[in-house]
């Protein structure tokens, strides 16, 4: 036949669905590639993401810089190699990386108790 139709593909889960730079984030769904051979894009919030592994049903990727910019949320898009698009709807948040300003005392014993100070520890 010169046309095929396929099923239009569809995300069930994003996880994590938040993260910083380089968290690995697994795409789930059906029919990923929308009849194409291969995902070759994926973005997440605007910010195109590193392909780790990619099939039909599951796509992991790790997230790239998004600059100095905290708390996008955006679209997640996955391209397939025939052009298809598929989208899942604010699907990712870049949250503010976490950073440790001081820890104090800086030493101690075994039941010492230790402060630790910093931005987005949790």
């Amino acid at each position: 036949s010169l046309w095929t139709y396929v099923d239009e593909g569809s995300v069930a889960s994003i996880s994590p669905s938040q993260g910083t730079t380089g968290t690995l984030v697994t795409i789930s769904g059906a029919s990923l590639r929308s009849g194409g051979d291969a995902i070759v894009s994926v973005s997440l919030a605007g910010v195109v993401a590193t392909i780790i592994s990619e099939s039909d049903t599951s796509v992991v990727v790790r997230a790239q810089p998004i600059g100095s910019l905290n708390n996008v949320t955006g679209n997640v898009i996955l391209t397939s190699d025939n052009g298809a698009i598929v989208n899942a709807t604010n699907g990712f948040t870049y949250v503010q990386a976490s950073s440790i300003y001081s820890v104090v005392p800086a030493q101690g014993r075994g039941g010492t108790v230790v402060t630790i100070t910093g931005v987005s520890l949790l």
